[in-house]
């Protein structure tokens, strides 16, 4: 048995109800050559023929699936197809839908035959109303993931005790803010699987740790400049987890990963709470602002739970008056401070958007921030739109606002360094006056570690 049709076969008979897709990537064949072999066993007799229904058809692909069929029972609301459809709520979201309805006329039919003739009792048109429900199903956060939110809490509740504490508050000099940057820091990305990548680097628990270090002494390098901020400012740009169970939030793309859902959960919660807690120690600022990106491609509910549950520890622990923590649910957020507006995106949500927002301006994305920016009314003499994504550096200024693009923290998958070669990771620092436009911005690159 070394062709690849014996072994999609073999495959076949001891699995029957595996879709060809699933045949093909089990034996690492082509969909055409698992569909020969089975035609071939159906005509051998050694597996059922295709039946053909016209009364239900499926298609589906990455971003989703659509099942249609044909009911005697008429359908006219949504309770109907919900129970028509033996939909699960327990286990499924109806994130939206829709009842089109409307009305066809047609006289009654005409009964008798060739012979006799055809007669109609009369000519009336008879009105009657065609109904269309359509249901947008998206499945509930996972019992999984509430465990772990449950067994934060356990924790926060047994270990965060005592008085809740503030930050001490000083007298700042100049009224300025500094700001750190992340974006997809990808927490369990494998970027060598099997020690088969181009470029052979290592990314874990450590060089999470390592280089939430690094950020926080580029933040203390400011603050022995420049003397106590009025507000530290991080911000996380979403796709901070790599994906739960090894697929992206639409659950089309399988990933490549060194950790399971519990480890990432751990190392990012962990990691980011003492990278946290080490800013507040360390007096850099009369305030802690952090604010985190959920709506993104990669994260999306995994990395909501997660922040989440480092936003309990933190309030258990702080006074929200000195340590404030967002998560941002929506697509696009904004905040100000002083006179500066800052807009924030991952660049590509968790369900919509085919193609993300561009690396560099084209005319639709200014129309779409211009909107945005009219529609909430923000006047502020300086705005920014940040966002994070395609792992590259970019910046465009336009009439109204700013627009930069920020790097990856993480290093290149194998996919991207297979695709689009090598490239960099980091991080990025500002230091903004409150009333100024000069705000100073530093780019830092990590040396990535590799296995050699």
């Amino acid at each position: 048995m070394n062709s690849k049709s014996d072994l999609a076969k073999a495959y076949i008979l001891k699995y029957p109800q595996s879709t060809i897709k699933e045949v093909a990537k089990a034996i690492n064949c082509s969909d055409r050559q698992v569909d020969r072999a089975k035609k071939q066993l159906r005509a051998e007799g050694k597996i059922a023929p295709v039946t053909e229904s016209k009364d239900t058809s499926f298609k589906g692909d990455e971003n989703g699936a659509e099942y249609s069929f044909k009911t005697k029972n008429r359908i006219v609301t949504k309770e109907d197809l919900i129970k028509a459809c033996d939909i699960d709520l327990s286990a499924w979201d109806i994130e939206r839908w829709i009842c089109n309805k409307w009305e066809v006329g047609m006289k009654p039919p005409a009964i008798g035959g060739s012979k006799k003739g055809w007669k109609r009792k009369n000519g009336d048109i008879i009105i009657s109303p065609l109904f269309q429900v359509k249901l947008w199903l998206k499945p509930k956060i996972t019992k999984k993931q509430n465990n772990m939110l449950e067994a934060i809490k356990s924790i926060a509740d047994k270990l965060v005790t005592g008085k809740i504490k503030k930050i001490p508050q000083t007298t700042v000099a100049g009224n300025k803010a500094i700001k750190a940057t992340l974006s997809d820091m990808h927490v369990g990305l494998d970027p060598n699987p099997n020690g088969r990548a181009i470029f052979n680097y290592v990314y874990g628990e450590k060089q999470f740790n390592d280089n939430l270090d690094k950020v926080f002494n580029s933040i203390i390098k400011e603050r022995n400049t420049h003397g106590k901020f009025e507000i530290l400012i991080i911000d996380d740009l979403g796709d901070s987890l790599d994906g739960w169970n090894g697929m992206t939030t639409r659950g089309g793309h399988k990933l490549e990963q060194n950790m399971d859902n519990v480890k990432q959960f751990k190392v990012y919660v962990t990691g980011k709470l003492r990278f946290i807690e080490n800013c507040i120690q360390a007096d850099i600022a009369n305030k802690i602002l952090v604010r985190n990106v959920s709506d993104c491609n990669h994260s999306g509910d995994f990395g909501y739970v997660a922040n989440a549950a480092i936003e309990m520890l933190l309030n258990r622990a702080y006074d929200k008056s000195t340590v404030d923590f967002y998560i941002l649910n929506k697509f696009v957020e904004h905040f100000t401070y002083g006179d500066h507006a800052f807009i924030l995106t991952h660049g590509k949500d968790a369900k919509y958007m085919f193609k993300g927002l561009p690396l560099v301006l084209n005319d639709q994305t200014i129309k779409f921030f211009n909107d945005y920016i009219d529609h909430y009314k923000i006047n502020s003499k300086y705005i920014s739109v940040e966002k994070g994504d395609l792992h590259q550096i970019s910046f465009q200024r336009t009439k109204k606002f700013t627009y930069r693009n920020y790097m990856s923290f993480a290093p290149p998958s194998s996919w991207v360094q297979s695709n689009f070669s090598d490239t960099y990771s980091g991080y990025s620092i500002q230091v903004i006056p409150k009333h100024s436009c000069e705000i100073s911005h530093t780019d830092y690159f990590f040396e990535m570690e590799t296995s050699n």
